[in-house]
């Protein structure tokens, strides 16, 4: 039995937004996930983040699928937004990828141009490794009033935006200015 604040965390801010940003893959199970969605978030969208913190094992003990991840504080922050964001990580090491997906096909196209225009990106297409599309109703993005969008982020490009705080910045203004766009 995996024991909170030993095994992993919970984190949260509620600040009474309409959209929420999730990482529910954060600290140890998905690198770079929890500064990535905090970041994004800024000081001004409501954020989750449950964080591994195992020596060892965390992907393999605590990475819960989207559309199987109920933990209530996450449902809850979901079922209170008007829209959700959702930061994930793949391992792909050759390109500075997203995967954009989810059930919010406007904020998703939204996301992706801003994205776009960061040229952080080597993509020209909104999910170019196919995966991760999003859609089970059940997924914790797709749980918010108006449906998310799930951006999955190559190993590549998660290095890349933890290494370089400028970069960073870039990204979240991106994803800030799609859901300003957006409202």
């Amino acid at each position: 039995i995996e024991r909170a604040d030993i095994d992993y965390r919970i984190e949260l801010e509620n600040r009474a937004s309409p959209f929420s940003v999730l990482g529910i893959h954060g600290g140890k199970i998905e690198y770079g996930t929890s500064v990535i969605t905090r970041a994004i978030a800024g000081a001004e969208f409501n954020y989750y983040l449950f964080e591994g913190l195992k020596e060892k094992g965390n992907f393999t003990d605590l990475h819960i699928s989207s559309h199987l991840f109920d933990e209530p504080m996450a449902l809850a922050m979901a079922a209170g937004s008007r829209a959700c964001v959702t930061i994930h990580g793949f391992k792909e090491r050759q390109h500075n990828w997203v995967g954009m997906g989810g059930k919010n096909e406007k904020l998703r196209d939204l996301i992706f141009a801003q994205l776009l225009a960061t040229q952080l990106l080597e993509q020209d297409e909104a999910n170019p490794s196919g995966k991760f599309p999003g859609l089970d109703p059940q997924n914790i993005v797709n749980r918010c009033q108006e449906g998310g969008v799930q951006i999955e982020i190559s190993y590549r490009l998660r290095k890349l935006l933890c290494l370089y705080p400028q970069h960073l910045q870039r990204f979240a203004k991106a994803v800030q200015d799609a859901l300003h766009e957006y409202a």
